[in-house]
């Protein structure tokens, strides 16, 4: 008996696990020291205390059972989620995994007398192959990025699966006790099984186009503001060239000048009129930014020119175009991290913002720090929350920042302080 209980569990727990992973697609957390001991830590407990034959499987806690507790634990502990990410998205798999094995149950139990801890066992198996199967044919179609939905989404689907899963039990509950019949029963318990995960199919079907669709909208809202950008930019490239061609024009005549100057002595007058030529010049170079990179500049000058008419505006470093980060992921990152920084001074009668571009041989290093008022909140995962209304479709900025640092294998600091507000990443270059 005690064998069976750890082998059910064991089953239960890669069956959830495969689960979420499949379709969830989330990252494995980096494994640091701190990691590793939790993790041991609960191998050992979770171990102990199947040996001793508690049963977390058919143990309940509050709602719940058991075992939904240990699994909520385990994936937090494991990827790259939130509290609330890890307690929403394991209480979604625990309700579609639920229903459709119940169902099942419930539906051959009408017709065949089974053992029911060992049914679980083979049903379990069943779901892991159907799912890995389901991994190995659309693995590569399957868009990875469209269950990261909302966290309002995500509760809704768990609300409507709750409602799904108390009406199929409800409509179990009637069958069994009010037909008369066996073979009305079985047709009621398997027409109840076929309806309840074509429900569940079609429902994360919906959700699966829904999250691509709210990620495109993201990627094009993204590609929009490229296109922004690049356009200003361009302009003030054409502007900056048109003054440099008057300026280039009227050199000749400024060098007759200074001549004349030199010619007759007048040392007071040539020095004033080189002030006005060289003021011209800065006037020139000071109307865009160049640190070596066309992306950084594009976005640099259609953010920070039209902020250091009233604010102090510090732009240094070198960044060439030879890196191996790809332009879109470069854009993603400067531009959000940049925007934040604008959108925050803006607020102020008094502010400051400045940028560091550095490349080395192995890393190259971008730092935005910028001056706020008020006071900051990180969630769960360290990344600032938004301070606007509409938590759904703002906020979403720097978590974009995060995602493509950690998929360059990069590292991203964020530290708030006597009303300085610095962003440090790191990139492989």
């Amino acid at each position: 008996m005690r064998i069976e209980i750890v082998l059910t569990n064991m089953i239960m727990l890669f069956e959830f696990l495969s689960f979420f992973y499949v379709f969830f697609r989330r990252e494995y957390r980096k494994q640091t020291n701190q990691r590793l001991i939790c993790i041991s830590i609960w191998i050992i407990l979770w171990s102990l205390t199947l040996m001793a034959g508690f049963d977390w499987q058919h143990r309940i806690a509050g709602p719940v059972p058991a075992f939904f507790l240990v699994y909520m634990i385990l994936i937090w502990i494991l990827f790259e989620i939130s509290v609330k990410e890890a307690i929403i998205m394991g209480m979604a798999t625990w309700l579609v995994l639920s229903i459709i094995e119940e169902n099942i149950i419930i539906a051959i139990q009408t017709k065949y007398v089974i053992e029911e801890r060992r049914f679980d066992g083979i049903i379990m198996v069943a779901i892991l192959l159907i799912i890995w199967s389901f991994y190995y044919i659309f693995r590569n179609r399957y868009n990875a990025q469209a269950f990261r939905m909302p966290i309002t989404v995500w509760i809704l689907l768990d609300l409507i699966m709750l409602l799904l899963m108390a009406m199929l039990s409800f409509f179990t509950y009637v069958i069994v006790k009010n037909l008369p019949n066996t073979k009305m029963i079985t047709a009621g318990q398997i027409l109840l099984l076929i309806g309840g995960i074509s429900i569940i199919i079609l429902l994360f079907i919906f959700v699966y186009f829904y999250g691509t669709a709210y990620e495109y909208r993201i990627q094009k809202e993204i590609t929009e503001m490229q296109i922004r950008q690049q356009r200003e930019y361009f302009e003030r490239l054409l502007e900056r060239e048109e003054e440099t061609k008057k300026f280039r024009h009227d050199i000749i005549n400024d060098l007759l000048e200074l001549h004349n100057y030199c010619e007759n002595h007048e040392c007071q007058q040539m020095k004033q009129y080189l002030e006005k030529v060289t003021g011209v010049v800065t006037g020139i170079s000071n109307k865009s930014y160049n640190v070596g990179n066309d992306v950084i500049n594009t976005i640099l000058n259609y953010y920070l020119i039209p902020l250091k008419e009233k604010y102090d505006v510090e732009v240094s470093g070198m960044l060439s175009n030879n890196i191996s980060i790809d332009d879109r992921n470069l854009c993603v990152i400067c531009a959000n991290v940049i925007k934040n920084a604008v959108e925050a001074v803006s607020k102020m009668d008094e502010g400051r913002v400045a940028t560091l571009f550095e490349c080395g041989k192995s890393y190259l290093h971008i730092q935005v720090e910028n001056t706020y008022e008020g006071d900051i909140e990180f969630d769960d995962t360290g990344i600032p929350k938004t301070s606007k209304c509409d938590m759904t479709n703002h906020g979403i900025g720097m978590r974009n920042v995060f995602e493509m640092v950690k998929k360059n294998e990069g590292t991203c600091r964020i530290e708030a302080k006597d009303g300085v507000f610095k962003v440090d990443i790191f990139l492989k270059s």
